[in-house]
């Protein structure tokens, strides 16, 4: 399998989950997505080290 039809099926995987989720009226897909994109996004930003001689 090559990373480009890896990435298809991911994609699609995805998409299927978000249009079942907006199928059923009385999921809380909004909530759920929300928590599934911050996951997937990075927590903070990477520190830098300080340029700064003791």
């Amino acid at each position: 399998m090559t990373y480009h039809a890896y990435l298809q099926g991911m994609l699609r995987r995805e998409i299927t989950r978000v249009m079942a989720c907006y199928a059923d009226p009385d999921s809380d897909c909004e909530l759920q997505l929300l928590k599934r994109a911050l996951a997937y996004s990075p927590r903070q930003e990477p520190k830098t080290p300080s340029l700064r001689v003791e």
